[in-house]
C-alpha cells in the first residue's frame, strides 16, 4: 500500500501554506512544503528518493569483512592454488551455493530555498541542496581465463550544494554579492577483494594447458 499523491493548501491573512507530495510510503517518494508571507518571505523545502536497481537475483560467494573489503574462505583460496585445473568447476560450484545480494542503491536528495525582501531595496536568498547515496552497485572482477564472478561495490557518498545572495538596489546605486560551497564526502574510497588466482613465474603456455590462465 501507498499514497498515490496528497496536497494541502492554507491560507490565512498573508501568510500561504503548501504541502505537495507523490508515492507516499514507497521507495520513490517525494514531498514538497512552502511557505510564503506576501512578497516578503518565502521558504522552500524539498526532498526525493531516487532508487536505482541493478538486479533482485543477483548471488556472491563474498562475505563483506567491513566497508568496501570483501573476503573468500581462506580453504577454497588453498584448494583453488592447490590445484589450479580445477578452477572454473570449484567457483561454479560455490557460485551455485552463494547467497543473494541487493544489487541496488539509493540517492536521497533533500532541498532548501529562502527568499526575502525584508525592507525596500534588500534582497535575499539562500538555498542548498544534500544527496546521500547508499547501497551496492555491480562490479566486474576477474578471476581467471574467460571467467568472472560478480563483486558487490559498496557506496556511501554524500554531496552538499550550498549558494548565498544578497543584493541592494536603490536609484543609481545596484550593489550584490554571492557566495557558495560544495562538499563531497566519500565514506568507501577503495574497494579490496580477495583474488583466489595464484600469479606464478610459468611460462604462460604451461599455464594454459594446466587450465590456470595465469601468467
Amino acid at each position: 500500500a501507498f499514497i498515490s499523491s496528497f496536497a494541502l493548501r492554507e491560507s490565512y491573512d498573508r501568510n500561504w501554506f503548501s504541502l505537495y507530495g507523490v508515492n507516499g510510503l514507497r521507495k520513490d517518494q517525494s514531498s514538497s512544503l512552502s511557505w510564503s508571507n506576501g512578497v516578503r518571505w518565502r521558504l522552500d523545502l524539498g526532498y526525493q528518493e531516487i532508487p536505482h536497481r541493478f538486479s533482485e537475483t543477483g548471488r556472491t560467494p563474498f562475505s563483506e569483512a567491513g566497508q568496501g573489503v570483501w573476503t573468500l574462505p581462506d580453504s577454497l583460496q588453498s584448494k583453488i592454488q592447490g590445484t589450479p585445473s580445477t578452477y572454473v568447476a570449484t567457483m561454479t560450484d560455490l557460485l551455485a551455493g552463494a547467497s543473494p545480494v541487493d544489487l541496488s542503491f539509493r540517492t536521497d536528495v533533500s532541498r532548501a530555498r529562502m527568499r526575502a525582501r525584508p525592507a525596500r531595496g534588500w534582497q535575499f536568498e539562500l538555498k542548498g541542496t544534500r544527496r546521500q547515496r547508499s547501497g551496492k552497485k555491480p562490479y566486474g572482477a576477474p578471476f581467471g581465463f574467460n571467467s568472472a564472478i560478480e563483486l558487490p561495490e559498496q557506496i556511501s557518498q554524500r554531496m552538499v550544494d550550498a549558494d548565498a545572495r544578497a543584493s541592494f538596489q536603490r536609484e543609481r546605486v545596484n550593489v550584490e554579492l554571492t557566495g557558495g560551497v560544495s562538499l563531497f564526502d566519500n565514506k568507501v574510497d577503495v574497494l579490496r577483494w580477495d583474488n583466489p588466482k595464484r600469479l606464478t613465474d610459468t611460462t604462460y603456455a604451461a599455464a594454459y594447458v594446466a587450465g590456470d590462465g595465469s601468467r
